[in-house]
């Protein structure tokens, strides 16, 4: 989210995060046009001159219909992950030799963006993924890996495939825990 916030001139951006609640609740971090987190005053005051303006607009409030910026959004996001994937292979292009890779996605956020990422990859490394299928509930797993059980799967499977790195991805994504040919976890 950072990366797209950073390649366009939007004012506001939403990510939704789970994987510090209950599954059936789900925060929002805000972020401004500089990429930098909102605090809650600075959101209280976006909300209110927001508020201000359609009170003072006089129209309804509505859904947003088909055919509309949500389409051209949707677009303008493909078109910037496609961007983005080309980056992230430049970078990834540097990595020599064929390496065996373990990743979980959780069955969470990175089963969207970072699989479809891992499967190019896959044409240079062998990648073994474990829970690559959303599901709202993690797959009754934690969305937070924070003991040595969260992460007995990796360690199974790189001993099974003989992979020298493991990926453990949170639920909602935006931690990365590495796991090395020793089994030694570091994030």
């Amino acid at each position: 989210l950072l990366y797209f916030v950073g390649q366009n001139d939007w004012d506001l951006s939403v990510a939704l995060t789970a994987s510090h609640n209950p599954a059936e609740f789900v925060g929002a971090k805000f972020f401004d046009r500089g990429v930098t987190l909102l605090e809650s005053a600075e959101l209280r005051e976006i909300f209110r001159e927001v508020w201000e303006k359609w009170e003072n607009s006089g129209e309804e409030i509505r859904g947003v219909p088909g055919n509309s910026r949500a389409d051209l959004v949707a677009t303008e996001t493909g078109e910037k992950a496609l961007k983005y994937l080309d980056f992230l292979a430049e970078k990834f292009g540097e990595l020599t030799g064929e390496h065996k890779i373990v990743v979980d996605l959780a069955h969470g956020a990175a089963t969207g963006f970072e699989r479809k990422f891992l499967e190019n990859l896959a044409e240079f490394h062998e990648i073994a993924l474990l829970h690559a299928e959303p599901r709202g509930d993690f797959g009754g797993e934690k969305p937070e890996a924070s003991g040595i059980e969260d992460f007995e799967k990796v360690l199974g499977k790189m001993a099974e495939t003989g992979a020298t790195l493991g990926l453990k991805f949170d639920g909602d994504a935006d931690r990365l825990i590495l796991i090395d040919e020793k089994g030694q976890i570091g994030d």
